[in-house]
């Protein structure tokens, strides 16, 4: 994939994982923890899930707080 292409998908990511942030951030919302005593959000989550959703098409090995541990 093209460094543009990548760009393009980078900033799609971003902005619609914002917008998934902001939707969450507008209605009632729980925080859970995690085993460690960190805060999760749904927002958390699901900008989570839109970030690796888009980014995870171009190949590329996503590390995520919210993701699984990856084996290296």
């Amino acid at each position: 994939m093209k460094i543009k292409n990548l760009l393009h998908e980078s900033i799609t990511a971003s902005i619609k994982a914002g917008l998934a942030i902001l939707d969450v951030y507008h209605s009632d919302y729980s925080v859970e923890y995690k085993a460690d005593d960190s805060p999760l959000t749904i927002a958390d989550q699901r900008s989570h899930d839109m970030i690796s959703g888009i980014l995870g098409k171009t190949g590329i090995p996503i590390l995520s707080e919210e993701g699984r541990n990856i084996d290296y």
